[in-house]
This record gives C-alpha cells, sequence and structure tokens, in this order.
C-alpha cells in the first residue's frame, strides 16, 4: 500500500481558527510531520482478531501539541480496522478534520494497472483511476460510504463503519503511475482540550473485482442498515424521483418546490435533512 521509497501519510489533520474561515486558511499536518512516541503489537488483541498494532504520535506546534493514537486490528483473511483517538492540546486552534487512514498508491493490476476499476460511494464505477482527477463526496446521502480499486482478479477496498454516517466523507485521487490515494474523512469541529474519538474504518484485501468487494461487504450493511417496508403511499406511486442538494439554503426550498410542481405536478413532495436527529 505505500511503497517505501515514496513516503505517504497514514493519517492527516486539518486545523482552523475558531469561527468561520475560508478553505485557504486551513493548516494541514500529518503523520510525516508527527514524532512516533512507541509502536508495537498489543497483548490481547479484541475479540474475534488475531493481533492489533498501536501506534502513538505527537506533532509539536508553536501554539502546543496533538496527540494521535492508531490502532488496527487484523482479522482473516485480509481484513484490518483502524481507529485513531486525537487529543487537541493547541492553543486558539480547533482540529476540523480528521482523516485516517491514507492508502497511497493503491494499484490492483499490478504493471497492468491501466485496466483497475475504482468503486466511488458504492455507486460509479471508473476506469483506470491512476489517471484520474480527485473526487470528494459527502455523507449521510443515499449511497454507501465505500471505495474500492480492482483489476478483474484482486482489490482493495476502503469502508466506514461509522454506522451514524455523520459528517463522513471519502476521496480518491489519482497519483499517474504511481497508482491511486483513497482516504476517509470524518468532521471533528474539535476544540482544545478536547479528544475525538474516530469510528472504524475498514481495509480489505479481496480476490476478485468490484462486485466481489460489494457482495463481501453486503452482510455487515445489511445488518448495520436493516431495510424496512415502504410505506403504502409510496408503493402505489406511479414515479418516485429524487434530487440531491437541490437548493444551497433550506430557506429556498418553497421557491424549487413551486418550479418543480409547474412542471410535473406531482401530488406529494418531500423534504429531508440526514444531518440532524430527528428531521428525517
Amino acid at each position: 500500500l505505500t511503497p517505501v521509497d515514496i513516503p505517504a501519510p497514514i493519517f492527516v489533520i486539518e486545523l482552523k481558527e475558531p469561527g468561520f474561515k475560508p478553505k485557504e486558511s486551513l493548516i494541514t499536518v500529518s503523520s510525516l510531520e508527527a514524532e512516533c512516541l512507541a509502536s508495537g503489537v498489543e497483548e490481547e488483541p479484541p475479540k474475534g482478531f488475531y493481533k492489533q498494532l498501536r501506534f502513538s504520535y505527537r506533532i509539536e506546534r508553536l501554539l502546543g501539541t496533538i496527540d494521535v493514537v492508531v490502532r488496527v486490528a487484523f482479522k482473516e483473511p485480509g481484513e484490518s480496522y483502524w481507529t485513531c483517538r486525537v487529543t487537541n492540546n493547541l492553543k486558539g486552534l480547533n482540529i476540523s478534520k480528521v482523516i485516517y487512514p491514507v492508502l497511497s498508491g493503491v494499484k490492483a493490476g499490478g504493471k497492468d494497472y491501466q485496466k483497475d476499476k475504482l468503486l466511488l460511494r458504492g455507486s460509479y464505477v471508473v476506469n483506470n483511476p491512476s489517471m484520474w482527477g480527485h473526487f470528494m463526496y459527502w455523507w449521510p446521502g443515499v449511497c454507501y460510504p465505500m471505495l474500492d480499486i480492482s483489476s478483474p482478479e484482486q482489490g482493495i477496498s476502503l469502508i466506514s463503519h461509522d454506522k451514524t454516517l455523520r459528517a463522513t466523507g471519502v476521496s480518491a485521487k489519482g497519483q499517474n503511475r504511481n497508482g491511486a490515494m483513497l482516504r476517509m474523512h470524518k468532521i471533528s469541529d474539535l476544540k482544545p482540550g478536547k479528544t475525538f474519538r474516530g469510528e472504524t474504518n475498514l481495509v480489505r484485501v479481496n480476490q476478485g473485482d468490484w462486485q466481489m468487494a460489494c457482495l463481501l461487504e453486503k452482510e455487515w450493511a445489511n445488518q448495520a442498515f436493516p431495510g424496512v417496508k415502504s410505506p403504502l403511499w409510496a408503493e402505489e406511486l406511479d414515479v418516485f424521483a429524487t434530487i440531491g442538494w437541490p437548493v444551497p439554503v433550506w430557506s429556498e426550498w418553497g421557491k424549487m418546490a413551486e418550479k418543480f410542481w409547474k412542471k410535473t405536478q406531482p401530488p406529494l413532495l418531500g423534504m429531508w435533512n440526514f444531518q440532524v436527529p430527528g428531521t428525517h
């Protein structure tokens, strides 16, 4: 995943001053700038796992420190489960985002990497991801928090196992002939003196294409997000259409709904917001 001659981080942290700030003002730090205070195998891995590694880092800044603990638990065959704990000991800076793990230089087909396919958020398939641009998508949404790069014979997946999916993002970036970079993002808004405890992100190696990767994930997804029976009014609809992010702010919903109704005159329009509990 990480060629020894190409340094690559395993986590990235974004810092910002309190309040709304333009994207250009964000400060980015990573494991490449951190001191590794300790690393090794923990004596007792979690139940169901055969080994767990623990890495302790400290990032020194003029305004204080950031302490990071990364744990990687291994389960056969070919699965590693990543968690990340971050403590903000800085003065006057919030930690706005924690990205872990970072998989760099990913190729599935070796020398035939141009035949690789990238599965984005469980719903789009892109050819030759090494030569692709930069993709970023945030949850909640109607898709699955999953990235997979595969050849016809083998592949590797990066998946969020955070059941809330709140403020979760996935990104993929082509690295030319060096493969592609896959990253799992989490908005933290971590104030000084506070600690972020990240949920589990899964890295899975499989023998098969992207469809096999989805089948391997299906059992956990069905348990975490059980299906529900559709209401009768939905079953009786002739057409059910959804629109993603139709308005930039919620106050414009009425104007959009009126415009949409004039075109199609549907009997029902619905709006939902996944981010706030109780407003689905």
